[in-house]
């Protein structure tokens, strides 16, 4: 594996990981990763974003200020799986 491989490499990237035996999706950017598991920024009330939006809410500007990001630890033991984004 390269250097550019790792996701060490990724700090600040898009990524996704999946978690769990459910592999339940998480994605945002990558803020650190370290021998106990990595940390990424997501959105807290994504599903209840969605859901205006899937009901006709056009008014993006307002979605976006509504979003409650968090910051996330997944430990390596419950990490299955974790690719870049893009």
């Amino acid at each position: 594996m390269s250097k550019e491989d790792a996701p060490e490499s990724w700090i600040g990237k898009q990524v996704i990981v999946l978690v769990g035996e459910n592999l339940e999706v998480f994605d945002g950017p990558l803020l650190e990763v370290n021998d106990r598991g990595v940390v990424i920024r997501d959105i807290r009330n994504l599903p209840q974003l969605e859901e205006r939006l899937a009901a006709g809410d056009k008014y993006l500007g307002h979605l976006r200020r509504e979003a409650q990001f968090r910051l996330t630890f997944f430990p390596w033991q419950q990490v299955r799986m974790i690719s870049r984004a893009d």
